[in-house]
């Protein structure tokens, strides 16, 4: 991935000098520059772990790598070093790639696997085994090298020469939103999704950074709301693993400097820039070294153990937690995180008329628009419906309200859309009585702003009205991203969601056709006491399985051998019992030295 990073902007970078948009070899350096130095200190800490890790000649690429973008850089500020350090080193990575191939193809040929198997590690670390994560802290780096440029000196300018490091790590970072979904990571997935975003308006930001010359590098409302969501991602992340908290709140308080009237020119936001691109290292360096060893980080690592720890005269009631999956898409029941995050975004950047807030509000439908693909496909039809809808009315708002920057629009045809969005936002309003008092309350908030929306294109409202109720319907939208959140990460407490205000009836023992009830439920309890203690095995089956071929733990357990394959007992027998087995054959004065039709092995 990290190479795929470098060879991808490096053409982005020629192809800009091709066409003239570099116009001199003073903004190539200041393009490439401190994407390369990001990517270069990446290369040094792959090396360096997979050489602590003996990885065999990949360690060597990687560090012949780092050492060519090194002489680049180092060819930049000085003319006379010439280009022989780097085909030196590239020389070195073509002979290890061919190396690599032929033993490939060698093991191909012989029906042999290419290299031995990875042994299993336990996971005594409490390190999750997502390892795309990586991914996206080197997108971190790499964006955060470019914007504190000016403040370590390895740039001058911010202009659109920059803006395919910012485009790349948004890419980068929305796949490993995806896979971290699919790894069952909830935080990282609405972290690196935000992160997302941001990266994109970064780059937004710098192809119309001149002129933007003392000005802020976002829209404010963005940076406000981009800042609390930051915050409260964080602090409920620190309950759970403080190290990665306190990384996760950096970028609140960057997103917060960025409220400064200079913006990113200021020296605070390029500070901020700085410590998060320190601190992408210390996180990489860490996280590759610890996921691939038993290595056993301190289990005291939480906000809330460190308090407890205090209290030492507070008795906490350990949890019960029942894994019960209902679905094979229940791994992404926490997706409804993101779209309430992002509507609660475009709430407030609609409230701002520039066309950088138009085409993040184009960016952030689109991410909602997904959200609710992802919510479908784990059966939460209302919650889906819900969130394809807005997601569609965020884009077309602001690709309308972009066109209507740079061309005149008729006001009757505008209002003739917002009428339909009205007629199909209304509906779904009434099918969201039978799910809880908060969608409720944010669908019927949505369709009061739709009439706000309606009456001012219209010229009967001023435009402030509708700016209040975008921000009610923010506020709303943010309520339920922290229940969301705090109900799906937490034993305890939860924000109520609130009972529906007209309760369905539950389908007949009998006639049931889906695992799932119609209606979202919040808990795996609220689906048993739904299910009426009925599994997806009885529904299919119809009948109750049987259960007395289960066993508890530390019972006898029977393995038939058979008698021509009978061998002397000390063959047969686990090292792990060995002790056992000789502790009884001493008891019993007798040692056996045919094996029966059936041996006891006991169970440590």
């Amino acid at each position: 991935m990290t190479v795929s990073a470098l060879w991808l902007n490096s053409g982005i970078v020629h192809l800009l000098l091709d066409n003239k948009i570099l116009s001199s070899s003073d903004q190539f350096r200041e393009a490439i520059f401190p994407g390369l130095l990001a990517i270069s200190s990446a290369f040094f800490v792959i090396g360096c772990v997979g050489t602590l890790h003996k990885k065999g000649p990949l360690p060597l690429m990687a560090f012949a790598l780092g050492l060519a973008n090194i002489h680049v850089l180092a060819f930049f500020n000085d003319k006379t070093l010439g280009p022989s350090g780097i085909a030196c080193n590239f020389m070195i990575v073509t002979v290890i790639s061919i190396y690599l191939v032929a033993m490939r193809l060698l093991n191909i040929l012989k029906n042999k696997t290419a290299f031995q198997k990875q042994i299993s590690v336990s996971s005594t670390n409490c390190i999750s085994r997502n390892h795309l994560i990586v991914t996206g802290i080197i997108a971190n780096m790499v964006s955060s090298s470019v914007l504190c440029g000016k403040l370590i000196g390895t740039t001058n300018i911010f202009f659109i020469g920059q803006a395919h490091w910012m485009f790349t790590s948004a890419m980068y970072q929305v796949m490993v939103s995806v896979a971290s979904f699919w790894a069952c990571d909830i935080f990282h997935a609405i972290f690196f999704s935000f992160l997302a975003v941001l990266r994109f308006a970064e780059g937004i930001s710098l192809i119309n950074q001149p002129h933007l010359s003392n000005a802020p590098l976002l829209p404010l409302p963005f940076m406000v709301v981009f800042a609390i969501l930051f915050f409260a991602l964080g602090c409920i992340m620190s309950l759970q693993n403080l190290y990665i908290g306190v990384y996760m709140l950096l970028f609140a308080v960057y997103c917060a400097t960025l409220t400064l009237p200079s913006g990113i020119s200021h020296i605070a936001p390029q500070a901020v820039n700085l410590i998060i691109f320190l601190a992408s290292i210390v996180y990489m360096l860490t996280r590759l070294y610890v996921s691939k060893t038993d290595f056993k980080v301190s289990q005291r690592n939480s906000l809330r153990e460190i308090i407890f720890s205090w209290l030492r005269y507070l008795r906490i009631k350990p949890p019960k937690i029942t894994c019960c999956y209902f679905s094979a898409n229940f791994y992404l029941h926490g997706v409804d995180v993101i779209g309430h995050a992002f509507d609660t975004l475009a709430a407030f950047l609609i409230t701002v008329e520039t066309h950088a807030s138009f085409i993040l509000l184009m960016v952030t439908g689109g991410m909602v628009y997904i959200t609710g693909l992802f919510s479908l496909s784990t059966g939460k039809t209302c919650e889906g419906s819900a969130f394809i809808f807005y997601g569609i009315w965020w884009i077309i708002w602001g690709l309308m309200k972009y066109v209507t920057l740079c061309l005149s629009v008729i006001r009757f045809q505008v209002a003739v859309g917002i009428v339909c969005f009205f007629i199909l936002n209304a509906f779904l309003t009434v099918c969201l009585i039978t799910l809880n008092k908060a969608w409720f309350i944010k669908s019927l908030t949505f369709e009061i702003l739709l009439i706000n929306v309606l009456l001012h294109t219209l010229d009967i409202l001023p435009g402030e009205t509708t700016v209040a109720f975008s921000i009610l319907f923010g506020i709303v939208s943010f309520y339920c991203f922290l229940a969301c959140l705090l109900n799906g990460t937490e034993v305890a407490p939860h924000l109520p969601w609130g009972e529906p205000f007209l309760k369905q009836g539950l389908p007949l023992q009998g006639r049931m056709l889906c695992p799932l009830p119609a209606q979202k439920v919040t808990s795996i309890n609220t689906i048993a006491v739904a299910l009426k203690d009925i599994t997806h095995i009885d529904l299919r089956s119809k009948r109750k399985p049987s259960v007395k071929h289960l066993k508890d733990f530390g019972s006898f357990a029977y393995l038939h051998i058979p008698k021509e394959a009978g061998l002397k007992i000390s063959n047969v027998i686990f090292k792990e019992t060995a002790q056992v087995v000789e502790k009884l054959e001493a008891d019993m004065q007798y040692v056996s030295l045919e094996i029966p039709a059936a041996v006891p092995a006991v169970y440590q």
